[in-house]
């Protein structure tokens, strides 16, 4: 197997594993990794996801561009998870009930009833 140093390894080990396989699911696809920075975007949404690895500690940025409120929200290594996951769907679902929903299902457990 040749070293080919231009094509970035996927980041899926560590402690955003668990994130960086639901935003796989999502149609995320990782767009650059420079500096420890590796990027995932998708093309039908304004949310990107940074995955910084040579932080300390090691931190995801879930940024929303556009629209009348941009935010970001940063999780780091010691994030459990669950949480990961909880954030990821509160930032790319504006509607809270579906982002439980949403969550619920990756987290393969069923939503609180309304």
């Amino acid at each position: 197997m040749s070293d080919d140093s231009t094509t970035p390894a996927p980041a899926d080990d560590g402690p955003f594993a668990r994130l960086i396989a639901e935003l796989s699911d999502l149609a995320y696809e990782q767009s650059t990794d420079t500096c420890g920075v590796t990027v995932y975007a998708a093309t039908d949404s304004p949310t990107r996801i940074l995955v910084d690895t040579a932080s300390q500690p090691a931190r995801v940025a879930l940024a929303t561009a556009g629209g009348t409120s941009p935010s970001e929200v940063t999780v780091t290594a010691g994030t459990p998870d669950a949480t990961q996951l909880l954030i990821l769907y509160a930032v790319l679902n504006p509607d809270p009930a579906a982002a439980i929903t949403a969550a619920a299902s990756a987290l393969g457990t069923s939503a609180p009833p309304a």
